[in-house]
């Protein structure tokens, strides 16, 4: 990306970042479910609420059981509880 003067031309970056945004913000502020949200939010039975709020700090991000074989071993209880508290403030769909 740099011009014959040998300055860095930033402009095909800037650009590319632009254009990606544009492409990717129709899907996200549409406000839709988008990629793993669906697994994370709407199949996640910690944010559903159908275990008490002390069992997502026992819990991988998806809410299954760290002990489980089957989890992921992601352990984001932060992210878990704000979709949580998101779905009772807002709705599921908000």
């Amino acid at each position: 990306f740099k011009t014959m003067a040998g300055s860095i031309n930033y402009d095909i970056p800037y650009t590319c970042a632009i254009v990606t945004f544009v492409i990717h913000s129709s899907i996200i502020f549409s406000g839709e479910f988008v990629w793993d949200d669906r697994a994370a939010i709407l199949g996640n039975p910690d944010v559903l609420g159908h275990r008490g709020i002390g069992q997502l700090f026992s819990n991988d991000f998806w809410g299954q059981q760290m002990s489980s074989s089957d989890s992921h071993k992601s352990f984001r209880p932060l992210a878990v509880l704000s979709f949580l508290i998101s779905r009772i403030v807002y709705g599921i769909n908000a």
